[in-house]
């Protein structure tokens, strides 16, 4: 298993930051790519819905997204039914070295 580091990489449709105008929501998967697999940065491939913690960042230790690892068959890894792994990091101050999972699947 070796991760991407990823450049340039767009939300998936849960986790876009504003409004889409309408001009561009029937093109938004053609335009803005999401680039799965494991992989450092860059924005999570959801398979659900967004990330539990990051919504209005009410997680005691506010985690920002850091890395994710898809269920691989090589690698011999599975979450659940080909899930994938999530990782976020704590912002807040004390809580720097704390580290946030969750996994989804399908």
């Amino acid at each position: 298993m070796r991760p991407k580091l990823i450049e340039q990489d767009f939300p998936c449709w849960e986790d876009i930051p504003c409004a889409v105008p309408p001009s561009i929501d029937d093109k938004y998967f053609d335009l803005f790519d999401n680039i799965s697999g494991f992989k450092l940065g860059g924005w999570p491939s959801l398979i659900q819905s967004e990330i539990y913690w990051a919504p209005w960042q009410k997680h005691p230790i506010s985690p920002e997204y850091v890395f994710k690892i898809d269920t691989t068959e090589k690698g011999n890894w599975m979450w659940g039914d080909n899930g994938v792994g999530y990782f976020g990091r704590g912002t807040v101050d004390g809580r720097r070295d704390e580290w946030a999972i969750e996994w989804q699947c399908y």
